[in-house]
Parts: C-alpha cells; sequence; structure tokens
C-alpha cells in the first residue's frame, strides 16, 4: 500500500501523535515531519503556536492490512536474525570447548612431568631445569715465586761474558 501525504495545519495545544488511530472509528492518521510554527496576528499582535506537518489518511481495514505486512516483514527480518545469531553463539561454544580440551591436555601434560620428577630432600619438587654446577672446593693454588730481575749496569759488563767479536777475529 503506497501512502499519499498532504500538507496539513493544526492548531492542536500540544504536538499531534505520529500515528493517530483514535480519532476516529473509520480512518488512521499518519504524520510525519511535524514541526511546531509560532505566527503573530497583524492586527492584534497576538502570537499563536501552529503544527505544520504532512497527513496521510487510511481507511482502517487497509491500516489494519498495512500494519500485518509490516508484522510479517519484522518477524520474518527477526526470524533470520535469530537463526545468524544462534549460528554465532554455536560456533562459539565449540571454539570455546575446543580451547578448553586445548588446556586440560596442557594441564595434562604439566602434570605428567611434574609426578615423573621425584622431590628433592628439602621437599620441593624438581623441575626440568638444570641445577647449575657447584664448584668442588679444591686446595688453593700455590703461588710460584716470581723470577728476580737482573739489574745489569751498563757501564760494567757482566762477570764471563766477553764480546764474541773478539772471539771471531782470530
Amino acid at each position: 500500500m503506497e501512502l499519499q501525504f498532504y500538507k496539513q495545519m493544526g492548531s492542536q495545544t500540544v504536538k499531534p501523535v505520529s500515528i493517530d488511530s483514535t480519532s476516529s472509528r473509520t480512518v488512521v492518521y499518519i504524520r510525519k515531519n511535524i514541526t511546531r510554527v509560532t505566527r503573530e496576528d497583524t492586527l492584534t499582535k497576538a502570537k499563536s503556536i501552529f503544527w505544520e506537518y504532512d497527513e496521510a489518511i487510511v481507511p482502517i481495514e487497509y491500516y489494519v492490512d498495512h500494519i500485518s505486512e509490516i508484522n510479517l516483514s519484522f518477524n520474518a527480518a527477526n526470524n533470520e536474525l535469530n537463526t545468524e545469531v544462534l549460528e554465532m553463539v554455536t560456533s562459539l561454544s565449540e571454539r570455546v570447548d575446543e580451547l578448553n580440551d586445548m588446556m586440560e591436555t596442557i594441564i595434562d601434560m604439566l602434570s605428567t612431568g611434574e609426578e615423573e620428577n621425584d622431590e628433592t630432600p628439602s621437599g620441593k619438587e624438581k623441575t626440568n631445569k638444570p641445577e647449575p654446577e657447584k664448584p668442588t672446593p679444591s686446595k688453593p693454588e700455590e703461588k710460584k715465586a716470581e723470577p728476580k730481575p737482573v739489574v745489569v749496569n751498563p757501564k760494567e759488563e757482566p762477570a764471563g761474558e766477553e764480546d764474541e767479536s773478539e772471539g771471531d777475529e782470530q
């Protein structure tokens, strides 16, 4: 049903409703673009409030049919959305189940690894990390006496050393 709207002006004291199905037993008034207009009388200078709007007048039986069509369209769209939401929730639920299974597997692997390790004498559980090697105590190394430097007087030749060049001449 195609609605035909016409420009109207009303002198109501309150804003008119968008859908008026109570003013008449035979028709429904459908209004849109409702705006408040203040006008001043040129003679008395009194201000009056009016309402301007676009209005369609629809026989009640057509309006009921129109509402039924809208309701059917709404229900179809609502059902489609509900189906999509249900599919999304199902998919998310399956993913959560997969993640829970993975977490249980990891927890089982970790607890199995802990059970295989013995407890240490201190009562703490061993970890898979190797303990650092402790140095074994040993005797301190004896320091070797460093040789004392020989001081040579450049003016004196050390005893027992002869100039090799003199022996070569002979």
